[in-house]
């Protein structure tokens, strides 16, 4: 450093650049914001221009909330438990839910379990990216979901069957009123995603229907397979699709930061400012 209060532009630009994903910049945003910064063109930065990048960056990021990169910890998610008491709860359920069915289903269940996880995570970095994401609430609640599948598959073959319908109403409404609850109307800094356990449910009910066993086939059981296996795969591009859509999308890059941090302002009611303005690419 030489001391002599000004900073080459060039240098600024590398830095800010190579700065710019911990902050959830991407390159063409960084590119704008600095774009116009030096005013006089000396391709020196003063103390005056600095002043106005902060100010610019500090406006940018009141919009932008620092979210939790689900992308790489994600799936790491359900080895990292917060509480003992979530562990104890978490292994009970694993427990009361997996083992019946691996007892019928055996090496099946794995795969509904990791599927589980991994849509849970992919819907939270999609929908609702600004809240921790903890524990393998997506796996147990595939489990869950693959209870209602296999019921749905083989209701004539087993026995009790509406005993076990009524069973897990039950249980999936409560705990739905439940998670709604912690998340929307308990005032808590360190909130945890329950998104996760939606997307866990979904892939457990039609993953459930492709991949366990089904006793005896019917016509509309092979239309429902073929149906469940195209919504999976439709569910998970969905997914992808939103959490990349500020790339690919044109206009998406500018409204997009606005878009997630409403979604995050609407369950802490915090009022944000209207939407800036979509510039199109002119062709």
């Amino acid at each position: 450093m030489d001391h002599d209060c000004y900073i080459p532009t060039t240098d600024l630009k590398r830095a800010i650049r190579d700065s710019a994903f911990s902050f959830g910049l991407n390159p063409d945003e960084v590119v704008t914001m600095i774009s116009n910064i030096d005013q006089n063109g000396d391709k020196l930065i003063d103390v005056s221009e600095f002043c106005t990048l902060v100010s610019i960056f500090n406006r940018y990021l009141s919009l932008q909330r620092a979210r939790v990169n689900h992308e790489d910890v994600g799936f790491k998610a359900k080895f990292f438990i917060p509480k003992f008491s979530f562990i104890a709860l978490l292994s009970l359920y694993n427990i009361l839910l997996g083992l019946p069915l691996e007892l019928v289903h055996q090496w099946r269940v794995i795969v509904v379990y990791l599927a589980g996880v991994l849509c849970g995570s992919l819907l939270v970095s999609a929908v609702d990216p600004h809240v921790f994401l903890a524990g393998a609430s997506g796996g147990v609640y595939a489990l869950l979901a693959a209870h209602q599948a296999e019921l749905i598959m083989n209701w004539r073959e087993m026995e009790f069957n509406w005993i076990r319908a009524i069973i897990l109403v039950i249980l999936i409404g409560s705990d739905t009123a439940v998670s709604v609850y912690q998340r929307y109307f308990v005032d808590r800094v360190d909130r945890v995603s329950y998104v996760s356990h939606i997307g866990g449910f979904v892939a457990g009910n039609l993953l459930g229907v492709v991949i366990l066993r089904n006793f005896r086939r019917h016509k509309w059981e092979a239309r429902l397979w073929w149906a469940s296996l195209v919504a999976f795969v439709f569910f998970i591009v969905i997914c992808i699709v939103l959490i990349i859509a500020p790339d690919i999308i044109p206009g998406k890059r500018q409204y997009w930061p606005w878009l997630r941090a409403r979604f995050g302002a609407y369950a802490a009611n915090v009022q944000l400012d209207d939407p800036p303005p979509i510039n199109l690419p002119s062709n």
